[in-house]
């Protein structure tokens, strides 16, 4: 009992954070659609009020993904003003403090020597230089979003926490501990995991234009390439991650000013492809009137899921495919029911998305490594 006691006594309080990321991804999952490699029937939160599966005209990933950045613009200001207010506060009281030390002074015969704060100035090329690596950041989780899509199994996710180490002795004058090294052994386990997945996938039966098509079963030359690709996407998410970090730690950047440029960064990131894509077809295909469409997945289709179908006359029938569409997204509601539910699933799943990346890359990646935040990451990831 005692031992248990002691224990609690002794709980870093950045601990809850590593409890509370995985709770806030769960609920984004749910309100946009928690489905395993599209393998199950998906579970969302408008399964709730509707039986019926959600088009995907409704399911668009980066229209949605903009709502999520677009609150996490608004939320970081507002984090970022109560920041700002608790530091006025505690100037205040640092500015009584020194009153009182100068009256004690006056009264003193000794003179106390003491060392004024000095303000950081930086460039306009040290400000280029960090837009630059959160636009990287940015571009590589959408990337890595649709590598998970699409290369199922060979997200070797293991891998992050031998590159953070590196960089972390690297870049942050970190000492590897013994624990540390004990948790990237340890990493074993599950690369052998994967591996024996990737062998079973080979063995499972295939079928052509559904969701259990697995690309590198049919194109055997794509398993290397994409775990070539994984791995320099890992890496660069590890020295992306160690340096938003330095920025933190030797530059005095607040977080809440990081995800906020996050934020403004992504918003404009993806309207851009939202806006391309809107007046941008992938592909337009026409067949015969009540005739089954070629369901055969090409290239398009494992990006392009966003389908226009038009009717041309009696006979032949048009089908377009988009990346996405700010069209068809706001025309796809049929009844004020649906568009309720529509907002009430961005608005709760865009909330939980900024409190899930506040939780992990602001606590769990920035946090000491006396906690070992990066280990405790990556469990999560």
């Amino acid at each position: 009992m005692a031992l248990f006691t002691l224990t609690c006594r002794n709980f870093n309080r950045y601990y809850k954070y590593t409890l509370f990321s995985p709770l806030f991804l769960f609920i984004n999952s749910i309100c946009f659609g928690l489905n395993y490699h599209n393998i199950f029937k998906e579970i969302n939160i408008k399964n709730i009020f509707i039986s019926e599966e959600e088009p995907k005209e409704f399911r668009q990933f980066f229209i949605r993904q903009m709502f999520c950045y677009l609150v996490t613009i608004i939320f970081s200001f507002l984090f970022y003003k109560i920041e700002n207010y608790k530091k006025g506060e505690a100037l205040i009281s640092s500015k009584k403090e020194n009153e009182e030390h100068n009256n004690e002074k006056k009264n003193s015969q000794i003179e106390l020597i003491h060392q004024q704060s000095v303000s950081i100035n930086y460039s306009n090329t040290f400000f280029l230089k960090l837009l630059f690596i959160i636009l990287l950041w940015v571009i590589l989780d959408l990337i890595l979003e649709k590598f998970h899509n699409i290369l199922k199994h060979l997200d070797f996710w293991m891998l992050e926490l031998i590159f953070l180490s590196i960089f972390s002795k690297t870049i942050l004058i970190i000492n590897i501990y013994t624990h540390q090294i004990a948790a990237m052994i340890l990493t074993i386990f599950p690369l052998l995991l994967k591996i024996v997945t990737i062998i079973l996938s080979f063995f499972d039966e295939q079928t052509e234009g559904t969701n259990f098509e697995i690309p590198y079963v049919k194109n055997k030359w794509l398993l290397p390439v994409g775990i070539i690709i994984y791995s320099i996407l890992i890496l660069l998410k590890a020295y992306i991650k160690t340096k938003i970090k330095w920025y933190m730690d030797i530059k005095y950047i607040s977080s809440h000013k990081l995800l906020f440029l996050y934020g403004i960064i992504s918003v404009l990131f993806y309207l851009i492809i939202c806006t391309i894509s809107t007046f941008n077809k992938c592909e337009k295909t026409y067949f015969l009137y009540n005739t089954s469409y070629n369901s055969t997945k090409n290239t398009a289709d494992y990006f392009c899921e966003i389908q226009e179908n038009k009717e041309i006359n009696m006979t032949i029938n048009e089908t377009t495919k988009y990346l996405t569409n700010f069209k068809i997204y706001f025309t796809s509601f049929d009844d004020v029911g649906e568009s309720l539910l529509e907002i009430l699933a961005v608005s709760l799943g865009a909330a939980s998305f900024f409190f899930y990346k506040y939780l992990v890359d602001d606590h769990q990646i920035f946090i000491t490594h006396s906690f070992n935040g990066y280990n405790s990451f990556l469990l999560f990831n």
